[in-house]
């Protein structure tokens, strides 16, 4: 629980540059990560969950050497999220996550199925208890537009991205 609350304090928050002075990198890289990351806490799921959508920028922040070079290379190829996630209760992990983009008008979209990869309790119907915390990957081909509206659902659960201007740009250029 602390390492999740540590983790969530540290994407949520940063702290503005000093007029005249050069920006410190960790500060740089926080609000980077922040851009594309979202919180949700569902009580009726019983979990808490950070998504992060993977890229460049979060790659480097978030994974060390050599893991965070073979995760950008297949970032680059496929639409990837880091997923982290506490139990609020006992619970089931359920890894069935689609990722679908969300018309504006109708606000629906066809949901595509993504391929999840376990980096800690992270497998389909693994039991956790209240506090116990659960990590891990999901990918798929890049069927969705990050440039537009999408979410990413897991059972009742949409985490809903809106990717800023600038966080769209910031990717067209690592392109």
């Amino acid at each position: 629980m602390k390492t999740f609350a540590l983790a969530l304090l540290m994407i949520a928050l940063t702290v503005p540059v000093a007029a005249g002075q050069p920006p410190d990198p960790t500060e740089t890289t926080d609000a980077l990560v922040q851009d594309y990351t979202r919180l949700v806490s569902s009580d009726e799921q019983g979990f808490s969950l950070m998504v992060v959508h993977l890229n460049d920028f979060t790659t480097d922040a978030l994974f060390t050497a050599p893991t965070k070079y073979s995760l950008r290379a297949q970032a680059r190829q496929n639409l990837m999220f880091f997923i982290k996630g506490e139990a609020l209760r006992s619970i089931a992990v359920d890894t069935d996550y689609q990722v679908l983009q969300v018309d504006p008008v109708t606000l629906t979209g066809q949901p595509h199925r993504a391929t999840s990869f376990n980096i800690s309790n992270f497998e389909d119907g693994t039991r956790l208890s209240a506090g116990e915390e659960f990590q891990g990957l999901i990918s798929l081909p890049p069927l969705v537009r990050v440039n537009a509206p999408f979410e990413v659902k897991i059972g009742q659960v949409n985490v809903y991205f809106d990717l800023s201007p600038d966080a769209i740009e910031r990717l067209q250029l690592q392109q």
